[in-house]
């Protein structure tokens, strides 16, 4: 679909038309949360309990957002008084069927899935005897951010004092470069920034079509060498 998502046809669809899928499409500030919000009321309104919905965004803040604005529009619902509800489709011939069903998602709203791409994945690994089958270990944990940084910052740490040693079989030229990179004070954690950076957009970077194929580690040698 890739009409607006303030489009009042496209909104009705999205609130009415619940056996179907839909892509929607749509710049910022055009209605697409709005219109994600509609649809999880909309399920909660035909009877379908929150805990079997789903709810996926890319941010902590987002999910947390997205979570509160669904409280917000069923609570509305319930409100007789809300002045919301004139122009709500949602609100239209608002049985007490419906209104048991929204209470009772109110009540089990906690239980919904919305959280991020990361979360989700996780509590599937972690509801399903399907951890070990995919390599992970027992106790693991999601990294956050933060824990993703520190933990590449070690192992560049790592790598950097290797590479400095002696005998251990680490390209010559590599090591030179490092070498004048440090005696002429040029700053090291520039290069690290410049990996790390890799290390972030790995999966853009692997289907690219600026990037050719070959090992990644003979090109970052070959343009370190070009500096000495």
């Amino acid at each position: 679909m890739a009409t607006p998502a303030n489009d009042a046809a496209t909104t009705q669809r999205i609130v009415n038309d619940l056996d179907a899928n839909f892509i929607v499409e749509a710049g910022a500030g055009t209605g697409k949360t709005y219109a994600l919000v509609s649809r999880a009321v909309a399920l909660v309104k035909a009877g379908h309990p929150m805990p079997g919905i789903v709810a996926i965004t890319f941010t902590e803040a987002a999910a947390a957002e997205l979570s509160e604005r669904i409280r917000a529009r069923l609570e509305q619902l319930l409100d007789d008084r809300n002045p919301d509800n004139d122009n709500d489709l949602l609100a239209a011939d608002l049985s007490e069927t419906h209104r048991q069903h929204i209470r009772c998602a109110i009540a089990e709203l906690d239980q919904a899935s919305i959280q991020t791409i990361h979360s989700f994945a996780a509590q599937l690994l972690r509801e399903r005897p399907i951890s070990q089958a995919v390599g992970l270990p027992p106790g693991w944990a999601t990294l956050d951010d933060v824990d993703t940084r520190e933990k590449f910052a070690d192992q560049w740490n790592k790598w950097l004092d290797y590479s400095l040693g002696k005998d251990t079989g680490v390209d010559a030229g590599l090591q030179n470069s490092l070498r004048f990179l440090l005696e002429n004070d040029v700053k090291v954690n520039h290069w690290q920034k410049i990996a790390q950076s890799f290390s972030d957009k790995a999966d853009k970077l692997r289907n690219a079509a600026v990037i050719p194929d070959g090992n990644l580690r003979s090109m970052a040698c070959n343009a370190i060498k070009e500096l000495r």
